[in-house]
């Protein structure tokens, strides 16, 4: 039998260490042990190499295990790297700490299953434009099926939604955002998770930073209906960089009065919450090696 909750966590995060897998499932690492080898003896797992703390042996996916699970499509290899090694492990960690210690506040998608779902509508889309059947009669992944059932009643093209346009100041699309996760709730449209470490600038001045675009761009999603008007930030207590985030977030507005006045009418907003040390601390943090951050004044 196929190790699905185990499979589709990885398949979800794109790659996890040992201690990822047993903080998300629960379990210890001797049991965790005995899962891994079952799925890399049959080519579903694959032990890449060690992650860049030079000690946690790196789990991703293979292209047969990922198929087995149903998530063979619209999810790209993913590897690890030093400059996004922490702000992943930060995402593991408060998914985890969510879904064993805070349930009530849902269930964490993650940016890989956010960005997978988007294509495959976006697929769907294309196909039925061109006057031939949709390829795809499922876009949610089997995992969030799983955790979240009453995903299953959501449109076939409710992701289509989920990647809001960023506009250019000639009203052209420069690109898209997908966030770093949303939490799902019954009853209610995705709620926007952000995870910042690092303030967002452009520049030295809060005016210049990307956190008003961030606004604005999330503002017409959330008046679209796609997304629930209050935008969920993470920051770390290890890092204090609370502080400083929620004062350049207050600063930044949305691009012009008449979007401030939707904003008030929806009741829009930004909220940060920060993470405990006990929860997460960055690599290095608790031998000395990462200095915290100061809560130093933008």
């Amino acid at each position: 039998a196929i190790d699905r909750a185990l499979m589709e966590e990885v398949t979800a995060w794109g790659y996890l260490t040992y201690g990822d897998i047993g903080l998300l499932l629960g379990r210890d690492r001797s049991t965790i042990s005995k899962r891994i080898k079952r799925l890399v003896k049959v080519g579903f797992l694959h032990l890449r190499h060690r992650g860049p703390d030079g000690s946690s042996v790196v789990i991703t996916p293979t292209a047969k295990g990922m198929r087995a699970v149903g998530m063979g499509d619209g999810y790209k290899a993913a590897s690890p790297s030093m400059t996004n090694w922490n702000h992943h492990s930060f995402g593991i960690a408060v998914a985890a700490f969510i879904r064993h210690s805070a349930p009530q506040m849902g269930v964490w998608m993650t940016e890989r299953e956010i960005t997978a779902a988007h294509t495959l509508a976006t697929r769907n889309a294309e196909a039925v434009k061109r006057g031939e059947p949709a390829p795809f009669e499922r876009v949610i992944s089997p995992r969030i099926l799983r955790l979240a059932p009453w995903t299953a009643n959501w449109a076939l093209d409710a992701p289509l939604k989920w990647a809001p346009p960023v506009y250019s100041a000639g009203g052209t699309v420069k690109s898209r955002r997908h966030p770093d996760g949303f939490l799902l709730v019954e009853g209610q449209p995705p709620r926007i998770l952000e995870l910042e470490l690092t303030p967002k600038h452009r520049g030295r001045s809060p005016e210049t930073c990307n956190y008003a675009e961030m606004k604005t761009t999330y503002l017409y999603g959330a008046l679209d209906g796609a997304f629930d008007p209050v935008v969920l930030y993470f920051a770390s207590e290890a890092q204090r960089n609370g502080q400083q985030i929620q004062r350049t977030i207050d600063y930044a507005q949305p691009a012009n009065a008449d979007l401030q006045h939707h904003a008030k009418r929806i009741g829009f907003a930004v909220t940060i919450q920060t993470v405990p040390a006990r929860v997460w601390a960055p690599f290095g943090c608790s031998r000395g090696w990462v200095k915290p951050l100061p809560d130093s004044d933008v």
